[in-house]
């Protein structure tokens, strides 16, 4: 599958972030997936609408009471959906330590289960609080 032009490439000794442009959706198939959430899964706006109608099971991200700063997990298709959640409620800005810490919750997860490659979606326009 094609996901389109390859437009940025990053790398230090021990990872490479690669800016790709295409549907995120059409990523192979062994790269898990990953964007942000509030904590009460209301999903309702931008990409987080296509992760609702795509994966569904928004009970089961509820079930695993989440806050934020932390990531919950689905798995999906034999790879892990991520779901960072960055905010209390739906209508708040996300903040930076919020960020920060779920990505760092997403990575404890990703090395405790060999994930070696997410495709997420670029923070274009995000406004977020200090």
């Amino acid at each position: 599958m094609n996901m389109g032009k390859t437009e940025k490439l990053y790398q230090s000794t021990n990872w490479t972030l690669k800016y790709v442009t295409g549907d995120l959706f059409s990523c192979p198939r062994d790269e898990s997936l990953a964007h942000c959430i509030s904590e009460d899964c209301r999903m309702g706006a931008g990409i987080a609408v296509m992760f609702k109608k795509k994966f569904g099971r928004v009970s089961e991200l509820k079930e695993q009471k989440k806050l934020p700063g932390q990531c919950a997990v689905l798995t999906h298709d034999q790879r892990f959906i991520y779901y960072l959640i960055t905010k209390k409620k739906a209508s708040q800005k996300p903040t930076y330590v919020n960020l920060r810490q779920s990505l760092e919750d997403m990575k404890s997860h990703c090395l405790e289960n060999g994930v070696n490659r997410i495709s997420i979606p670029r923070f274009v326009g995000t406004t977020v609080n200090k």
